[in-house]
């Protein structure tokens, strides 16, 4: 780690980070079956899914999401500092 990041504090606060854990290991405990879950998945890969959700019922939230993010695309379209980017070849991996 470089010097300049070094912190002589813990980062965060312990109880929080605890609390933090202790919800996400009740959601996971909460969770459907390892056993419905490997059907699930194998139900999906047989139907060439390219996603694989579990809990249909978080779709509204991610619809939402997905809005927030058309927006957010919105605004850079119309953006005049980055605008002009629109129509560039996309770059991937």
């Amino acid at each position: 780690m470089q010097d300049k990041y070094k912190t002589e504090k813990p980062i965060g606060r312990p109880e929080a980070l605890k609390k933090g854990f202790n919800a996400a290991a009740a959601l996971v405990e909460s969770g459907i079956s390892s056993d419905l879950l490997a059907k699930r998945v194998v139900e999906a890969l047989n139907n060439k899914q390219m996603y694989i959700f579990t809990h249909p019922n978080y779709r509204e939230s991610v619809q939402k999401r997905s809005a927030y993010l058309d927006m957010a695309f919105a605004d850079a379209e119309n953006s005049p500092l980055v605008g002009h980017l629109k129509d560039d070849e996309i770059a991937m991996l």
